[in-house]
């Protein structure tokens, strides 16, 4: 039993030994064919690394190329954004739009845009705010007429019918004031006229150069048979108060006048204002009735402006010259407010007429003609005074002691009498 135990045993140890040679020669087999791949491996590793290599650098290469393309497109690109954007900027610097355009422009009403043709038509940008301010005030007086009892009470009234009430007037001032860019209101009140008559009136606040001033255009063209002038022109409200009473004194004070010596001149020279010249002394007065006269003009006016005007001395400069002018005058008028403007209208007599009346030089002279004139049965006739020494109070019997009456003129070296016999 114990023999059979033994071979037993020993088959399993023979059976065991083949099953680990076995798998040993398995192993070994194995073991081998890896080696040779592995082998085979090496070598063609080395092949395909040094393709992987040169496919790396060929990618790099590539990559690199495909860079530079790249930042070069962008730079291309980049310097196209700033080509257009440059030539943007130069068509907006070019095509920038003034302050004028950038602000919101209203939609103009009919009036408006009525007023505006004439605006356009009659002011410069060059124009200062005193120039603008006269283009208008003279383009008003010149073109419309005024009216406070059938006178058109709009602007648009007033510039289609050319007729209109001191309303009408100061609405189309300030319509066209603003228009022109000049600050603007309308002021209504009483107005007392030269002759103590109160009437309900309109006028205007207008702004020059930051300061305002008031204004009346239709009082300054009230006097249609004469012209227009500018006693109420740019006054201050100490001014205006001696003789508009105000219902409603507007937004704006004016506290100073502007200089009326400048702006009568500047508004008489632009020419509009025909047959009328500006003085601030007596002697300018007789030299502007003097150099009317010698152009022949049948009616005149001389704007005379001073500060020294009063009340009381509004005739003086006058007085000062009227025995010593060119010609005898045959009628003169004064329109004054209570300021330091007035307006002397005044006729002189014609050339014509002053040439044809008879000349005598001494008293004998005077009384042959006188004598001639009373056998002729004239009830009247003028004889021209003119001594050679001047002196034109040397003699006073003008009716030759045949019962007459006479008037005289004198002007500069004689005196112009009319006779008149009593029959």
């Amino acid at each position: 039993m114990g023999d059979n135990i033994l071979k037993k045993n020993s088959k399993i140890l023979i059976g065991i030994a083949v099953v680990v040679t076995v798998i040993i020669a398995v192993v070994c087999i194995v073991i081998g064919v890896r080696g040779c791949n592995n082998d085979k491996a090496t070598g063609g590793n080395v092949e395909t690394q040094t393709q992987l290599e040169t496919e790396s650098i060929t990618e790099e290469q590539t990559y690199e190329t495909l860079t530079a393309q790249k930042e070069s497109e962008s730079e291309t690109e980049s310097q196209t954004e700033t080509q257009i954007e440059t030539q943007i900027e130069t068509q907006t610097v070019t095509q920038a739009p003034t302050q004028k355009e950038t602000q919101t422009q209203p939609q103009l009403t009919d009036e408006q845009k009525k007023a505006k043709t004439v605006v356009d038509s009659i002011i410069k940008d060059s124009m200062s705010d005193l120039e603008k301010v006269i283009a208008i005030h003279n383009w008003i007086c010149v073109n419309c007429g005024e009216s406070d009892t059938k006178g058109a009470s709009t602007a648009i009234g007033l510039l289609e019918s050319k007729v209109g009430t001191s309303v009408g007037y100061a609405k189309t001032f300030d319509v066209m004031a603003k228009l022109a860019g000049q600050g603007s209101e309308c002021v209504e009140g009483v107005f007392t006229d030269l002759d103590g008559s109160k009437r309900n009136h309109m006028w205007n606040k207008v702004e020059i150069d930051g300061q305002w001033y008031n204004i009346d255009v239709a009082n300054d063209d009230s006097y249609a048979s004469i012209g227009f002038f500018y006693l109420y022109f740019l006054k201050s409200d100490e001014q205006f108060a001696e003789v508009y009473a105000t219902k409603t004194t507007g937004t704006h004070s004016c506290p100073e006048a502007y200089d009326a010596v400048k702006a009568t001149k500047l508004a008489v020279a632009r020419g509009e204002n025909t047959n009328c010249m500006v003085a601030t002394t007596a002697e300018e007065v007789k030299a502007c009735a003097d150099t009317m006269m010698s152009k022949n003009i049948e009616k005149f006016n001389i704007i005379y402006v001073s500060d020294s005007l009063t009340a009381d001395n509004r005739w003086k400069a006058w007085n000062a010259v009227s025995d010593n002018l060119l010609r005898p005058i045959t009628n003169i008028a004064m329109f004054a407010p209570k300021w330091g403007s007035l307006v002397y209208v005044i006729t002189p007599m014609s050339k014509a007429e002053f040439d044809a009346v008879y000349v005598a030089r001494t008293p004998d002279e005077v009384k042959a003609y006188a004598k001639q004139q009373y056998e002729a049965g004239l009830a009247s006739y003028k004889i021209r005074f003119e001594p050679a020494d001047g002196d034109v109070n040397a003699y006073a019997n003008y009716g030759g002691g045949y019962g007459a009456s006479y008037s005289t003129k004198k002007y500069a070296g004689g005196k112009l009498v009319t006779v008149t016999f009593k029959k």
